[in-house]
């Protein structure tokens, strides 16, 4: 009957200290803000060899910024980021934006010359647009 009686006593207590945390909590959480103003918006850039990105701008003072997967990207094409923001007194934010790289122009065009009659003309391509360590080699298909 003792060990009844403490039994009792002991899930008595537990149920009150869960009940007092699971209301300290449910204030807490309602003490929340929401974010305003935050802009996080697909964007479409050339390629220029260097690491692309989307930024978050709006974030309050203290707010950090966390990417879910890749923070960016190098190569053309088109990705998707999403990033979730957090600070203290405001509820979590996920976003989700695209970031389109496109491939960067190359201009090639025949180098300037002198035409002599009845002699064969080969000129010289000048290719102008490489970015980086990119070169002739990186070129998929040839100009003929």
């Amino acid at each position: 009957m003792k060990n009844r009686k403490l039994l009792v006593l002991i899930l008595s207590i537990v149920v009150v200290i869960c009940s007092i945390s699971l209301t300290a909590c449910n204030l807490f959480n309602k003490n929340l803000v929401n974010f305003e103003n935050l802009v996080f918006e697909s964007t479409t850039v050339t390629y220029n060899g260097d690491m692309q990105s989307i930024t978050v701008k709006g974030l309050p003072q203290g707010a950090t910024v966390t990417y879910k997967g890749e923070q960016g990207y190098v190569d053309a094409g088109k990705y998707g980021l999403t990033v979730v923001v957090s600070a203290d007194g405001y509820k979590d934010k996920e976003l989700s934006a695209t970031l389109t790289i496109q491939k960067a122009t190359l201009t090639i065009k025949p180098q300037d010359l002198t035409v002599v009659p009845d002699e064969e003309i080969l000129p010289e391509l000048v290719i102008d647009g490489f970015v980086g360590d990119d070169s002739l080699q990186d070129i998929d298909i040839l100009p003929t």
